[in-house]
């Protein structure tokens, strides 16, 4: 398994096809995937609000991820959440990113992971783009 690891942000697991060759990436090993409860449930929450998903085919994927990936599960970062500097709404993934030792916080809202944030902890923010290349 690869020590690689990655938290991927819920507005990447949002578009169907970027979600796909995220975690089909991840599958073949090239990174460790680590996520969140909370992580999930946002993406659960975005897919029925914005009409891509009924709220039974929302929780369908979000169970497969969960089953497919459910030794990436970082639980102890809650403790940390207070203590992140960057953007307010995000700081859950920030210190699940801490918890988790992963290397890179996979994002399209960069802006809301400055550096100053996170460099201290050795973690990487990333487009999607970027990260897939």
């Amino acid at each position: 398994m690869s020590s690689f690891g990655v938290v991927l942000d819920a507005c990447v697991l949002f578009p169907p096809r970027l979600r796909d060759t995220l975690l089909r990436a991840a599958e073949v090993d090239l990174y460790q995937f680590r996520w969140t409860n909370e992580i999930l449930d946002e993406v659960q929450r975005s897919l029925v609000a914005r009409g891509h998903a009924t709220h039974y085919q929302a929780q369908k994927l979000v169970d497969a991820i969960r089953a497919a990936f459910s030794q990436s599960n970082v639980l102890e970062y809650a403790q940390l959440i207070s203590s992140m500097t960057n953007d307010l709404k995000d700081r859950h993934v920030a210190a699940a990113a801490v918890a988790a030792n992963a290397q890179v916080i996979v994002t399209s809202n960069l802006g809301d992971f400055p550096d100053a944030a996170l460099t201290p902890f050795g973690i990487e923010v990333q487009s999607p783009d970027a990260f897939l290349r």
